[in-house]
């Protein structure tokens, strides 16, 4: 099982090109496997909080930043979600979709924040 790096919580989360993405929240970590998949960022939102996901593997920490290999309008394209702590299998499987991301024959599954202790 991969480590997961709370440390990227908290920091601000920033495109390639430079430009400020959004905070990042949390880390998603895959339901069946523990793996870390996705990086929550906070997207703003008017009512309530808007979160974007990049892929946790394509984020390096520089510094008191991190920083994402996509553009930020690439990023802001990804697909959102509302409910905060829990992606569903269908949501996973957008996002593999959005990033190119092949996830092999295992069985959809969705993804939860680390920090959650769900079905436990």
């Amino acid at each position: 099982m991969s480590a997961i790096d709370h440390g990227l919580v908290g920091r601000t989360l920033m495109g390639f090109d430079g430009h400020k993405i959004g905070r990042i929240k949390g880390i998603y970590v895959n339901s069946s496997t523990g793996e870390p998949e996705w990086v929550a960022i906070d997207l703003g939102g008017f009512l309530a909080d808007k979160l974007g996901f990049a892929p946790v593997t394509r984020v390096t920490s520089e510094g008191d930043v991190a920083v994402v290999d996509f553009d930020k309008k690439h990023l802001k394209n990804a697909p959102t979600t509302r409910s905060e702590g829990v992606l569903s299998p269908s949501e996973n499987e957008a996002l593999y979709r959005y990033y190119g991301i092949d996830h092999g024959p295992q069985e959809l599954a969705g993804s939860h924040d680390s920090a959650l202790r769900v079905g436990h």
